[in-house]
């Protein structure tokens, strides 16, 4: 009977996924990916499907790392993907972060860097990004070298050391999408799968990382979001989802949310682009046109029929739909206690001179 029941399940699930013409995953109904296990195993089997599944990372949101700790403890998971490629990770420190998660002798202090030192300021503090690594490194050492899990930082190298100015700041900050673009690029040409783990902003199909990578790939990246709350489109997503089951991984190709205005439901979460220094407005526009056309396109000649920060609000196209942003959403539950913001201890910013460091970078590119 009980592998009767196994059978069943497996077969629920693997005909909930199916592949479009373009190679990236479509899922089937809620119930097939609903709970911890099942979601687990829906973005898992995504990569039967896609070359990268990229899964947005909200910043310090429980539930996030919740799920990225589940799947590299999957002991599917060195059997599908070893190549993990991350926003929370100076690149500089690439080869401290290989010895650590090879279970090498090194000191947590030696590996703070980094998450410490990236463009990002404060951003990787929270706890849930030490865990990680922490994870992978811990499975790492339960697996054959052969069949070990890497991770790239894939943030651009800076040594603040050497940025004197806002300017020198941001010539580094105007490459944070060529780098990861460079990396993913160059592993999925080599014949490997990827899981991209980056911000929302990153990976929506319509601008930044995503749109770049789609550009150079023969075949598309599966993204896939995450929302947790009670606001209007949180709401779509709890009627969507059917049952009570917590996370629950809804398709936009099969769901009705999908062909919702991505305006109207989803622009107020999405962060307007920094500002840039008038010296570097130049290079900071065709940076913009990069992010939201893509290599291989024409930018378009009104800069105003860009989708874009317009009067300190981002838009979207008008046209868009969710679907055409995600693949599917994770809806973690409606209740603070569902998915819970992580925090950074404070105490952190008042030992070792790291907080005066901060301080200095902050006044030092003006932020």
């Amino acid at each position: 009977m009980l592998n009767c029941k196994l059978g069943v399940f497996l077969f629920v699930l693997t005909s909930s996924l199916a592949a479009d013409k373009d190679g990236k995953a479509v899922f089937g109904p809620p119930d097939a990916c609903a709970g911890w296990t099942a979601v687990t195993n829906c973005v898992l089997a995504a990569f039967d499907a896609a070359d990268v599944v990229a899964l947005h990372d909200r910043h310090r949101q429980k539930g996030d790392s919740d799920l990225r700790i589940a799947l590299v403890r999957d002991p599917m998971f060195p059997k599908k993907v070893r190549d993990i490629v991350v926003e929370f990770g100076n690149s500089r420190y690439q080869a401290i972060l290989d010895r650590y998660l090879a279970g090498e002798d090194v000191k947590v202090s030696e590996v703070e860097p980094v998450w410490r030192d990236t463009t990002q300021l404060r951003v990787w503090d929270s706890p849930l990004y030490a865990e990680f690594f922490a994870a992978v490194r811990e499975v790492n050492l339960k697996l054959a070298r052969s069949a070990r899990i890497k991770i790239f930082a894939a943030d651009t190298p800076i040594t603040w050391s050497t940025i004197r100015d806002r300017d020198s700041y941001w010539k580094v900050e105007l490459q944070r999408e060529e780098t990861p673009a460079q990396i993913v690029t160059q592993l999925v040409s080599s014949k490997r799968k990827v899981l991209l783990i980056y911000g929302s902003n990153h990976l929506y199909h319509t601008m930044g990382l995503t749109k770049m990578l789609e550009a150079r790939l023969p075949k598309r990246v599966t993204s896939i979001g995450a929302m947790s709350g009670a606001d209007a489109l949180q709401q779509k997503l709890r009627e969507a989802a059917g049952q009570t089951a917590r996370p629950v991984l809804i398709s936009m190709g099969v769901s009705e949310v999908g062909r919702l205005n991505a305006n109207e439901y989803l622009a107020e979460f999405v962060k307007p682009a920094k500002a840039a220094p008038p010296s570097m407005v130049g290079l900071h526009w065709e940076a913009i046109k990069k992010f939201f056309t893509g290599p291989g396109e024409q930018p378009p000649q009104d800069p105003s029929s860009l989708p874009g920060p317009s009067n300190g609000r981002f838009e979207f196209p008008s046209q868009a739909v969710l679907s055409d942003l995600v693949d599917a959403y994770i809806f973690y539950g409606r209740k603070p206690t569902d998915d819970p913001r992580i925090d950074p201890d404070p105490a952190i910013y008042t030992k070792g001179g790291y907080g005066a460091e901060l301080d200095r970078r902050k006044h030092l590119i003006g932020q």
